[in-house]
């Protein structure tokens, strides 16, 4: 039985070839046969779906806010993919996740790789091509700089280091703002927005050749794309969790005011603050007091940010995106309440999404 299907005109790998010896494929089949997932490979310019077919066993495709997006993907190896079939590392590879259900198909596009390892492993014998979204293995992430950026506003930054790697800025937040002096301090281009993010609200990353920075309070009060109740049947596995001695309670910054050349000291404790915690000391170059307590209530919320998560195992559903939200309800009133996705897993086969979640509310 071929392994190969057709979903909106296009060939997709729908799981492990039979030609692949049963002991290396026990176990990464698809088991419900009316929901099937599929996966569409271009190498370079040219579609290798169906020249991959024999070979592939596995894939994994991982959407992650704070670090790059990136794909696996795993072959059984009969000694070509060691030897005169190995991909070339650098060389690009975009994927494509069709779930096919119902006789209709949705598609989540995974976006264009960089190949970046191989490893070869066994027993039984496989290799494992490992790529990272691409424009994130150039000079945005690994070359570390030191400059002042002067009178110019976030925007502005992004759109220089966007310009200098190539890629295209996706700026949805509603707050830009400005700076007399901001700087960049033996970091990488990405690593410094990044960190500008946290200071001042702002997400940061890098996908399929784009640089998108987004609001994090925007994206909080986003509409939730589903609900997952007790003992929903998607729901494969779960965990929450809560920590207490590593929260901060509140934000102290100190800083020199450029009129009055005087060092002036503020402190935020969030409504919500917990009893017992550390203050988190801020000494950052600030042009006023606005900025001052802008800066500290938006560091301590980043400092916080993994302190309520969870994360929960999936049947597989290409909906789930980091950056989107779920509520969770009927776990415990510790664990219900709205989730963003900071995470997402998808992997064939059988087709599961396991998400990393931060808790907003509840």
């Amino acid at each position: 039985m071929s392994n190969l299907l057709k979903s909106g005109g296009l060939t997709v790998i729908i799981g492990p070839s039979r030609s692949i010896p049963q002991d290396v494929r026990k176990g990464r089949e698809e088991t419900d046969l009316a929901r099937r997932a599929g996966v569409r490979v271009i190498y370079e310019t040219t579609d290798i779906t169906t020249d991959i077919a024999p070979w592939l066993l596995s894939v994994e495709f991982t959407d992650g806010i704070d670090k790059a997006d990136d794909l696996q993907l795993t072959l059984w190896d009969d000694g070509r993919w060691r030897g005169s079939w190995a991909p070339d590392e650098g060389a690009k590879l975009t994927a494509e996740i069709h779930l096919i259900e119902n006789g209709k198909t949705v598609r989540l596009p995974c976006g264009v790789f960089s190949i970046d390892e191989l490893e070869a492993s066994g027993f039984p014998q496989t290799v494992t091509i490992k790529a990272i979204s691409a424009f994130v293995t150039t000079a945005i992430r690994r070359d570390e700089k030191t400059r002042a950026w002067e009178n110019i506003d976030f925007m502005g930054i992004a759109r220089t280091i966007a310009d200098k790697a190539g890629i295209l800025l996706l700026y949805s937040a509603r707050n830009n703002p400005e700076y007399k002096r901001i700087d960049q301090k033996s970091k990488s281009d990405l690593a410094f927005l990044q960190d500008l993010g946290d200071r001042e609200g702002l997400r940061v990353k890098v996908s399929d050749g784009k640089l998108i920075i987004f609001s994090q309070a925007d994206y909080d009060s986003n509409a939730a794309i589903d609900t997952y109740r007790w003992l929903d049947p998607r729901v494969t596995g779960y965990s929450f969790t809560s920590g207490v001695t590593s929260a901060y309670s509140k934000a102290k910054i100190k800083y020199r005011d450029p009129r009055s050349k005087k060092m002036i000291e503020c402190v935020y404790t969030p409504p919500d603050a917990p009893e017992t915690g550390q203050t988190l000391r801020i000494n950052e170059r600030c042009s006023s007091l606005a900025e001052a307590e802008r800066v500290e209530k938006n560091r301590l919320a980043a400092k916080n940010r993994g302190i309520k998560g969870a994360r929960l195992d999936l049947v597989g559903d290409p909906r789930l995106v980091a950056g989107q939200n779920i509520k969770v309800t009927g776990y415990g009133s510790k664990c219900d309440g709205s989730y963003a996705i900071e995470e997402a897993t998808h992997s064939l086969w059988p087709y599961t999404t396991s998400l990393g979640l931060r808790k907003i509310n509840g």
